[in-house]
C-alpha cells in the first residue's frame, strides 16, 4: 500500500482512523520464522531506524540494516506514527530478509485511536505486526484476573492488549496487536523473547543497541 502522509493534522487523524479500520486483529499465519524488531533513536533533528532481523528457531540475528534521516515531524501526542513510521518503510527497502513478524517499539490497537505506530505500519506493508510498548496511553483500563500473572488492556471497553512485568519489581511493558495478529497471540510471542536479563523482548532490545550505536558513530 503506497501512503502519502499529510502535513496536517487534520487530515492525519483521517488517515489514522482510515487504518485502524482495515487491521486485521486475528492470526493470519500458521508459523513465525523471522522476525523484524524496529526502533528508532534520535539525535536533534536526525533519527536513526535499526532493523534487526532474528531466525526464530536458531535464535540468532541473520540480519541488521539502519537508515538515518532527517526526522519528519516533531513529537506530538497520539501522532508517533508520523514520525516513525515513514522512517521503517525507508529501512525496509534495505532488508534483504522478508519477515514473517514485524516487532515495533511502540504501540499497536492499545491507542486512543486504536492505531499505534505497529498499526499503522503493519497495514501499510499488510504484514503481522506487534507493538510493545514501555509506557501507558491515556485511556488504558486494566482488567485483572487472578489465573493469570498479567492484566489485559482495555479501551472504550475493547481489548486491545496486555500488561505484563517479567519481575515483579519492574514496571511493565504493554503487548498488543499491530496487524494480522491476535492479543493473546502477540502475548505468546513476546514472551518467548523475555528474560530476567531485560525488561524488552531481545530483538527490540538488539534493535535498540543498534539504533543507538548509529546514533553515536
Amino acid at each position: 500500500m503506497k501512503i502519502k502522509f499529510p502535513n496536517n493534522l487534520e487530515d492525519a487523524r483521517k488517515l489514522q482512523k482510515s487504518l485502524a479500520s482495515k487491521a486485521i486483529i486475528k492470526d493470519t499465519f500458521t508459523k513465525i520464522s523471522t522476525i523484524c524488531a524496529l526502533d528508532v533513536a534520535y539525535e536533534d533533528t536526525i533519527g536513526h531506524v535499526a532493523g534487526v532481523v532474528v531466525d526464530v528457531d536458531k535464535n540468532k540475528v541473520i540480519e541488521k540494516k539502519v537508515y538515518s534521516g532527517e526526522i519528519p515531524v516533531p513529537y506530538i501526542p497520539t501522532f508517533l506514527f508520523l514520525r516513525e513510521v515513514p522512517f521503517f518503510l525507508k529501512l525496509l527497502p534495505k532488508l534483504s530478509t522478508s519477515p514473517d513478524l514485524f516487532l515495533i517499539d511502540g504501540h499497536g490497537i492499545a491507542h486512543p485511536f486504536f492505531a499505534g505506530s505497529a498499526t499503522i505500519f503493519g497495514v501499510i506493508v499488510d504484514k503481522p505486526a506487534i507493538g510493545v510498548a514501555k509506557k501507558p496511553l491515556r485511556g488504558f483500563k486494566d482488567i485483572k484476573s487472578e489465573k493469570v500473572d498479567y492484566s489485559y488492556i482495555s479501551i472504550k471497553d475493547k481489548v486491545v492488549g496486555i500488561k505484563y512485568s517479567v519481575k515483579e519489581t519492574w514496571k511493565p511493558i504493554y503487548i498488543s496487536p499491530g496487524n494480522r495478529c491476535s492479543v493473546d497471540t502477540s502475548f505468546e510471542i513476546i514472551k518467548k523473547h523475555l528474560s530476567t536479563k531485560r525488561k524488552i523482548p531481545l530483538p527490540l532490545h538488539l534493535a535498540h543497541i543498534t539504533a543507538a550505536d548509529a546514533k553515536n558513530q
